[in-house]
């Protein structure tokens, strides 16, 4: 009798463990639009799988119950597809699209600075720091200054966002004092008026570690409201945009980073 209520205790137990973990990993979920991926590792390349959420919160238990998006996760064969799988945040539902359409199924090595040459330069951007400028480079055919750069991953499509830099000069210069600019075949070199400028730090700090600061945040939120001209208004609105995209998905390909590494 003793070890058939022992018996049942331990399954109450498990069952209220069970029950009770699920809900705090539910309720420990955020009520956000986010990325739901999976990082499929094959050798000398990797994939990531993933899929875009209106509200991780709600969609994470019910994709994992999903076949079809199991099947597009490659975690139907997976005995315990909760514990691979894995989220992102995103500010909105648009923004974790943009990050699925860009990097979703793509096969990227695992050392691909060891692999480019001039004809395949590769996917990434990287970033260089100087005392008092920065330089992106949405490709690189030279290897030998690598080591003084920082990563920054497939953040961008380099044609489009090459063009897209060469018209936001007065755009920077209304975050902060820009006292050098030029924008040319994949690089755009910046130099602010004061290196120390708390707006060109949290700007640099957006693409080095896809963070974008309270203070940034409420600059680029009044550019919008200063003005009364709607075109003005529009532009601005878009260029707002393409910043913090570009921040989602360095913020993004960080994760992957810390995964894959």
């Amino acid at each position: 009798m003793d070890m058939f209520m022992d018996d049942i205790s331990q399954l109450v137990k498990e069952t209220f463990d069970s029950v009770y973990n699920h809900q705090n990993a539910h309720e420990n979920l955020p009520e956000s639009a986010g990325v739901i991926f999976h990082v499929e590792n094959k050798g000398s390349i990797f994939v990531i799988r993933a899929i875009e959420s209106r509200d991780i919160s709600m969609d994470l238990d019910k994709f994992l119950d999903d076949p079809k998006i199991l099947t597009k996760l490659r975690l139907l064969e997976c005995e315990n597809p909760r514990s691979e799988v894995r989220y992102f945040q995103c500010d909105d539902y648009f923004m974790a699209k943009n990050i699925v359409e860009n990097l979703a199924n793509k096969r990227f090595p695992l050392y691909e600075e060891h692999i480019m040459n001039v004809s395949d330069p590769g996917d990434s951007w990287w970033l260089k720091k100087e005392n008092n400028s920065m330089s992106l480079y949405f490709k690189l055919c030279r290897t030998e200054s690598i080591d003084d750069m920082v990563k920054l991953g497939p953040i961008g499509d380099n044609q489009q966002t090459e063009e897209v830099f060469k018209k936001l000069y007065g755009y920077f210069s209304l975050i902060f004092e820009v006292k050098d600019f030029s924008s040319q075949t994949g690089a755009c070199h910046i130099t602010p008026n004061d290196a120390h400028d708390p707006m060109y730090l949290e700007f640099l700090n957006l693409f080095e570690n896809g963070e974008v600061g309270y203070k940034l945040m409420d600059h680029l939120r009044n550019l919008e409201d200063k003005s009364s001209k709607e075109s003005f208004k529009a532009s601005v609105r878009r260029a707002n945009y393409f910043l913090l995209e570009l921040a989602h998905m360095r913020g993004f390909w960080r994760e992957i980073e810390e995964i894959i590494n």
